[in-house]
């Protein structure tokens, strides 16, 4: 079994390079699980999802508590599905801590990275935070609270500064770029 995580800020591209290492990983016969966070598909995903879209300490705060409870779900299912998949792939997990105020995110990301399971594969999906703001603005989706350049900013800068570890993949520009930097993480494990 191989644990991938893809991880990075709103708009850089996360599904999309979630996809492309899924059908890799299909292409060989492999038995795959895809799981977002917040999942949509539990109600704990759903409940953080809402909070998102408010505004302020409270509505940050319980979807932060909703996240963490959603993403430990994930964890028991990967745990009690094993013998069904042969890879397990995370939209989002630890650098979600970096939307996090300025004076608990790197503690929180630290806590994290010591407590939670490490994948075999970790992805930080980067691009500058116009392309991201430009992706958002597209989709059909209502805004999150994180949803502003200057907020994708600061958590760009952020998770870029705790990524030692992680397979940075730059995936502003062409996708052909983006689908071989996928394959070269599938190749060095």
């Amino acid at each position: 079994m191989a644990w991938y995580v893809v991880d990075g800020m709103d708009g850089v591209g996360k599904t999309t390079v979630a996809r492309m290492l899924e059908a890799r990983l299909r292409e060989s016969g492999r038995r795959v699980m895809t799981v977002h966070h917040p999942n949509r598909d539990t109600r704990l995903g759903r409940a953080s999802r809402k909070c998102l879209i408010g505004e302020g300490a409270p509505h940050m705060a319980a979807a932060t508590a909703l996240y963490f409870m959603d993403m430990v779900h994930s964890l028991m299912d990967m745990r009690r599905f094993r013998n069904r998949y042969d890879d397990f792939v995370f939209v989002r997990y630890t650098l979600s801590v970096c939307y996090l105020p300025d004076s608990v995110y790197l503690q929180a990301y630290r806590a994290l990275d010591t407590l939670l399971p490490s994948p075999d594969a970790a992805i930080l999906v980067d691009a500058p935070e116009d392309v991201a703001m430009d992706r958002i603005c597209v989709r059909d989706e209502e805004r999150e609270m994180f949803e502003t350049h200057d907020r994708l900013r600061t958590v760009r800068r952020r998770m870029l500064s705790v990524s030692d570890g992680w397979t940075v993949v730059d995936n502003s520009g062409d996708q052909a770029d983006t689908s071989e930097a996928v394959l070269g993480v599938l190749n060095a494990l």
